[in-house]
């Protein structure tokens, strides 16, 4: 008897189990949140992947942009006096004394390879694809896959390293790229979207590859592309864009949303001296009661949705500025410019008043510091220009030292880029 209830309740669990998986499983609708990876692949789907990879490149411009800030002497991080300043992280890259696992470096240099990576593999798509019914589509997919291909490629040469003091990053697990080869293959994917581009990105393409020669003191090349279409006078600003539910990094850590990083006080020390500096250095003073009270701080003035500009027309007079300082016969594509005019149309642009005296290196730099904050341009410009603030072994100044009197001394090597992080490191079989 057990056994023939032991048969009749097998045959009742496997009856109702076939009427369950043909009835409820079987006839469910398809998840409609998931697609298929090769469903991304058609024609139809490119611009929305297009438009993906576009999103993560201004999300790793933004993060990439504070950090660089954080290490450069733009920015500072002053746990002792600032109540708001609380992740060491940030205390690490301030400092030049960053470890491998610092999630801060991590985050940012993620998102880059994440963007390099996404763009790669729309061209792969494209070229799986084949023959397009619209052109157009193939072609505007192309020009923004290369140009976050290079500019992705471009940062990770001149932002990360192997060691405190050479440069380069790998790429698909291979071994590490060094800084000049990122370099040049950033240069030739911008060149692949250049061949794709109208006139205004024409503009855009050229300008980039302007501030990538510049970040290495290619004054030659950097001039034959300034001959050329580059953004002028009057031009849009080439920028990352931000919205509520993807917002503006400064905002939340160098900015009114959480005051991680101040802005370095010789900003304010800029508008003090002339007041219409105030038109292009946008930053907010508040005073700290907690800590050390009494000390007075600088936030950048972004709000979270605020855009931030990747390259600029007044960049392109500053380089020519510059490249003319070295060589005033030089062909900068400006005829009849100077050094003098052309830092004094970038400061006419914002109301400020002109220029006086002499335009040697140092007061281009100046303009450039000024002209570019918050962009990511000052930790490479000081490289650039052996000016790199963080000497080993030295103490280091905050604006809560001279009141809590607790020194900070300078590991021996400080990091001058950030370095390749863990992640990498333990995962990566050809690192």
């Amino acid at each position: 008897m057990k056994n023939l209830n032991k048969l009749f309740l097998l045959t009742f669990v496997a009856t109702f189990t076939f009427v369950s998986c043909s009835d409820f499983v079987s006839n469910t609708d398809a998840p409609i949140n998931i697609i298929a990876d090769d469903a991304l692949t058609t024609e139809s789907q490119i611009p929305f992947l297009a438009t993906g990879v576009m999103a993560r490149f201004t999300q790793a411009f933004d993060n990439l942009s504070v950090i660089s800030g954080g290490l450069s002497d733009e920015l500072q991080f002053d746990a002792d006096g600032n109540s708001l300043a609380t992740f060491p992280t940030f205390a690490q890259i301030d400092q030049g004394d960053i470890l491998f696992d610092n999630n801060s470096v991590d985050g940012p240099y993620e998102i880059i390879n994440e963007a390099r990576f996404i763009a790669d593999d729309l061209i792969r798509r494209i070229g799986e694809i084949g023959t397009f019914e619209d052109p157009t589509v193939r072609d505007e997919a192309l020009y923004t896959a290369n140009l976050v291909g290079g500019m992705t490629r471009y940062w990770l040469g001149s932002y990360f390293g192997l060691t405190q003091t050479v440069q380069g990053a790998p790429i698909d697990n291979s071994d590490i790229i060094p800084k000049a080869d990122l370099i040049a293959q950033a240069i030739t994917k911008l060149d692949a979207a250049l061949a794709l581009a109208d006139a205004p990105q024409t503009k855009i393409v050229n300008s980039l590859k302007v501030e990538i020669y510049m970040s290495v003191n290619d004054y030659a090349n950097a001039a034959t592309v300034l001959q050329g279409s580059v953004l002028e006078s009057g031009d849009a600003p080439f920028q990352a864009l931000y919205n509520q539910q993807s917002q503006n990094a400064w905002f939340s850590q160098a900015g009114e949303g959480r005051t991680q990083f101040n802005v370095n006080q010789r900003f304010a020390d800029y508008i003090t001296a002339d007041t219409t500096e105030a038109n292009r250095i946008d930053i907010v003073a508040f005073v700290e009661t907690v800590l050390t009270p009494n000390i007075t701080y600088y936030y950048h003035g972004y709000d979270r949705t605020a855009p931030i500009d990747i390259v600029t027309w007044q960049e392109m007079d500053l380089a020519r500025a510059e490249i003319l300082v070295d060589n005033p016969s030089a062909n900068v594509g400006s005829a009849g410019s100077t050094p003098l005019t052309l830092i004094n149309e970038v400061r006419a642009s914002h109301a400020i008043p002109a220029f006086v005296g002499v335009v040697d290196q140092d007061v281009v730099i100046e303009e450039r510091d000024k002209e570019l904050f918050a962009t990511g341009n000052r930790l490479l410009d000081q490289l650039r220009t052996n000016t790199f603030h963080l000497i080993g072994g030295q103490n280091y100044t905050l604006p809560s030292t001279a009141q809590t009197g607790n020194p900070i001394v300078l590991v021996a090597t400080p990091w001058e880029h950030f370095p390749i992080t863990a992640g990498e490191r333990n995962n990566n079989p050809n690192f």
